[in-house]
């Protein structure tokens, strides 16, 4: 198969996904979006706790499990905040805009 017919096909099936993707976020409410978004993080965090105490109580943890799972808080805590950032920079940026 040639890199012509793999653009092709490539751009044919991404060709509406920015579209599809609009239409799916103007449907959902932004608390709804903001609410997944809190799960997302929180779910991780639970684990994270979860995996800690039961390595430190001996249950059945293991170290790379626990690993994983904090890592996997960190991983999503960092980006939460990294889009919380962004919210706020654009905010501040339509803010000066407005002046």
């Amino acid at each position: 198969m040639s890199i012509d017919r793999l653009t092709e096909a490539l751009g044919a099936a991404t060709a509406h996904a920015p579209e599809r993707l609009v239409k799916e976020a103007a449907g959902d409410d932004f608390s709804k979006t903001l609410a997944a978004a809190r799960a997302a993080v929180v779910n991780p965090q639970a684990e994270a706790t979860k995996a800690v105490d039961s390595f430190a109580h001996g249950f059945d943890g293991k170290l790379h499990e626990m690993m994983l799972a904090v890592d996997k808080a960190d991983i999503s805590m960092r980006l939460l905040v990294n889009v919380r950032n962004k919210i706020i920079d654009a905010y501040r940026e339509v803010m000066r805009m407005g002046a």
